[in-house]
């Protein structure tokens, strides 16, 4: 069974009052726990309010990249953070509206 790699995740402070947090490519249904424990840990040790995920390297998004997404917005809810995504691919957007998580997984206008 895979889990997600243990390489830390990349967060960095910026001046605006959110943290960056860089996703690995390969986010998969069997690593979603640990990744959600990770980034809770990261979020905990600031005060910022958001969290932005930087999904650039989500290449191949699918199914279950959606319900890693909603499961970490979950996550950063549960201890009064938001959640929001950068560098979104079109395939991304598209599987967010088809299953209905467009507006609650809030998106950084493009470049």
């Amino acid at each position: 069974m895979a889990t997600a790699p243990r390489e830390p995740l990349v967060a960095e402070p910026a001046p605006d009052g959110v943290v960056v947090v860089r996703l690995p490519a390969a986010v998969g249904r069997a690593g979603t726990g640990a990744l959600c424990a990770r980034l809770r840990e990261q979020l905990l040790a600031t005060d910022v309010p958001v969290a932005v995920l930087d999904v650039a390297a989500l290449a191949q998004p699918d199914v279950d990249t959606v319900d890693t997404l909603a499961r970490v917005l979950l996550t950063a809810r549960r201890i009064g953070r938001t959640v929001q995504l950068r560098h979104a691919a079109p395939r991304l957007l598209e599987l967010l509206a088809l299953c209905g998580l467009d507006d609650v997984l809030a998106c950084e206008p493009p470049d």
